[in-house]
């Protein structure tokens, strides 16, 4: 998983991607996984701010082929009830467009598949990596 930057401007697209990359002895390998086998939940450390990042589950298949990265841009995340403050609302809203508001953002992501080999034996992994990025204010 990477961050582009450690620090955005506001307003400036933030970049994090995460990528999957085989390396074993076989030429290709297929994985089963959720829509994505990326998850990308985030928080935001200033004001204590936990995001979700909910997923559609169909079990899909992806073949991955040695040495040729499998490669998901973050594209937002969040949810919240109505119950929720409206404070946190709004700044839900906002990281769901991808405007991420002034603030200290850790996230804790984690690829979560289901590798099956040419013998057809299933093993389930769950790969953890952690960033961090700030952003500032507009100037």
């Amino acid at each position: 998983m990477i961050s582009e930057k450690e620090q955005y401007t506001e307003g400036e697209e933030i970049k994090v991607y995460a990528e999957l990359e085989y390396n074993g002895a076989q030429e290709n390998i297929e994985i089963s996984h959720a829509a994505s086998p990326f998850h990308f939940p985030l928080s935001e450390e200033t004001r204590k701010y936990v995001v979700e990042y909910a997923m559609n589950e169909p079990l899909l298949t992806t073949r991955l082929t040695k040495g040729e990265p499998l490669h998901e841009d973050y594209t937002g995340s969040g949810g919240y009830s109505a119950e929720e403050d409206e404070v946190y609302i709004e700044f839900v809203q906002r990281i769901m467009e991808k405007e991420f508001p002034p603030g200290y953002y850790k996230i804790d992501g984690f690829a979560n598949f289901t590798a099956t080999s040419s013998a057809g034996s299933a093993t389930p992994y769950e790969i953890h990596a952690q960033i961090d990025f700030k952003v500032v204010p507009e100037n």
